[in-house]
């Protein structure tokens, strides 16, 4: 059953509240998750300023043209029902099979559709209080927590999940001096600027030339822009197509593989790479990704994030193979060009805003950032990520990936002391897992964060809680 937030004032406190941050992918699927594992009355007060559940940003709206990375055989909310996706489109009368690549606003339905299933399959135990409105802090008190919203809303909770997802785009220093000019989009999702932009311009620059890139020129084809578009980036390079591949030849290769300086493992990987299916290497990876990034010295992973993580993620995530095809015919066209650069200087004037990329000069008449999400939840600009920092309730990985966290994804906080009532899912805890923003590792972090909420629900040592209690409050004094 879902409420509405105007339904709380009656409600008393027999229940097990638990408060889920965000109602994106992330929120449908631990509040599905909860709801299948309830075997007690559980309140899922869900705060998320959308009018739909289980969409975000990445599964709204209504542009089908834009595909999902990830074939539909491959994606479910519960990792117990492979394929799920596919087998919910074909029972809805939508064309679908296994390998095909799908609108993402069909997943954000499915999503959706999945999360009210579950909700009626609980009989009763598992019900949903909507509140359209934003989180904006969380505050200790000597049973739960107190969750306020940025409208004054204020709602009690024994558990938060921040199921935030991704992070604001992020913005290249360079290009602040920007930040109020109309032709300057940050996200390809502002669907009304994008209309603007297609209608009314000629030369349009992406920075960035990743999966978004990808997007966002394609959106503003279908949306009938005709003039030129000019993806810059540092290394210039784009994510590769979905081919044929045979990952379970490379199974065994990739479990044996152990822990070893990242200059091994990257030669490792690219040897095995030149028997030519790189896609069945880098696929057989992701079941031991986690484990490799877990045991990877701190100087490690500073080295892979400066000089590798970008040529894995073109390999790791790559396109459908029809989006491949449209983006390689307007390059042959000449109706999408790529420059390879720092962006040194961005100077808005009266008739263009003119860029320098390295040694070359562009004029655009709109930019649009394709820049990707900036994971830092301390460059968000957020006070409710800003109050739990200075609270002490959650402390950044060190590189900036998100949040620091135990296994379970409850957050580790300023005394690196894992808190009993908070917990995450997702990209906030790829610091922890690097491979932490696709929908499987998502749906299993759901399952298994939701099974550890309610395992522990009513079972806190009320010491710890004083504690914690105490210490939060020392902080304020």
């Amino acid at each position: 059953m879902i409420t509405t937030s105007e339904t709380i004032a009656g409600i008393g406190r027999k229940k097990s509240v638990i408060v889920v941050i965000g109602g994106g992918f992330s929120g449908a699927a631990i509040a599905t998750h909860l709801a299948l594992q309830a075997t007690s009355p559980v309140r899922i007060t869900m705060i998320e300023p959308r009018a739909a559940i289980g969409r975000g940003v990445a599964y709204a709206g209504t542009r089908e043209h834009l595909l999902l990375n990830v074939p539909a055989g491959r994606l479910s909310i519960d990792p117990a029902r492979p394929g799920d996706f596919h087998h919910w489109a074909t029972s809805a009368g939508r064309a679908s099979d296994p390998g095909r690549f799908l609108p993402r606003v069909w997943f954000g339905a499915y999503a959706a559709a999945r999360l009210d299933e579950a909700l009626d399959a609980s009989r009763g135990l598992a019900e949903i209080v909507r509140v359209c409105d934003t989180a904006a802090g969380i505050r200790p008190q000597a049973d739960g927590l107190r969750v306020t919203t940025r409208h004054g809303a204020s709602f009690f909770a024994d558990h938060a999940v921040l199921a935030i997802g991704h992070g604001p785009t992020r913005m290249p220093a360079v290009l602040g001096g920007l930040c109020s000019d109309r032709r300057l989009l940050r996200s390809l999702w502002d669907e009304g600027g994008m209309e603007r932009l297609a209608r009314s311009t000629q030369r349009i620059v992406l920075v960035g030339t990743g999966l978004t890139m990808f997007d966002a020129a394609i959106s503003l084809r279908r949306l009938g822009f005709r003039g030129k578009l000019v993806a810059v980036s540092r290394r210039g390079v784009t994510p590769r197509p979905h081919g044929p591949n045979n990952a379970q030849d490379h199974a065994r290769w990739a479990e044996n593989i152990q822990q070893s300086e990242l200059r091994s493992l990257v030669r490792a990987v690219r040897e095995r790479a030149r028997g030519g299916d790189w896609r069945g290497v880098v696929d057989s990876l992701r079941p031991h990704t986690q484990r490799l990034w877990r045991s990877m010295p701190q100087a490690d992973r500073e080295r892979f994030l400066s000089r590798v993580a970008v040529y894995w993620d073109v390999h790791r995530h790559r396109c459908p193979p029809e989006v491949d095809r449209e983006i390689v015919s307007m390059i042959n066209t000449g109706d999408l060009r790529h420059i390879r650069g720092h962006i040194t200087a961005a100077t808005p004037h009266a008739d263009a805003i003119r860029l320098r990329v390295g040694g070359t000069s562009l004029e655009a008449e709109g930019v649009v950032l394709c820049t990707g999400p900036d994971p830092d939840p301390r460059c968000w600009g957020s006070s409710l990520m800003e109050g739990m920092f200075a609270d002490g309730l959650a402390s950044a990985d060190p590189l900036g990936l998100g949040l620091r966290t135990d296994d379970r994804g409850f957050l580790l906080g300023a005394d690196g002391a894992p808190s009993p009532t908070l917990s995450t899912l997702g990209p906030l805890r790829r610091g922890e897992l690097w491979e932490s923003t696709a929908v499987p590792e998502i749906s299993a972090q759901a399952r298994d964060t939701a099974s550890a909420i309610l395992s522990g629900l009513g079972r806190h040592d009320p010491d710890l809680k004083q504690r914690l209690y105490t210490g939060y409050r020392s902080v304020l004094t």
